[in-house]
């Protein structure tokens, strides 16, 4: 949120007036904002970048190894359950 305000201020201090003379008067908070705003957009840049993509399959590898017997629970439950509703 805080990079919509900088951009919106800056926006609003540029199209109130484009004379030289108040626009050099503003550059302070001109170059303060938009540096604030361009930082911020780094970060949202590296977070879309650097983020993963974990699925539970993945997190459960990551936890138990894969020839464990708890490392797919959810499976036999799911057998179990088909085993108790639809006896062969």
């Amino acid at each position: 949120m805080s990079m919509f305000g900088n951009f919106t201020y800056v926006c609003s201090i540029i199209t109130y007036s484009t004379r030289g003379p108040f626009l050099l008067a503003k550059l302070p908070w001109i170059v303060g904002a938009s540096g604030a705003f361009l930082l911020d957009s780094v970060i949202m840049l590296q977070f879309f970048i650097y983020r993963k993509k974990k699925t539970k399959e993945s997190e459960i590898e990551n936890i138990l190894p894969a020839n464990s017997d708890l490392a797919n629970p959810l499976i036999e439950d799911e057998e179990k359950e088909k085993d108790e509703v639809y006896p062969l």
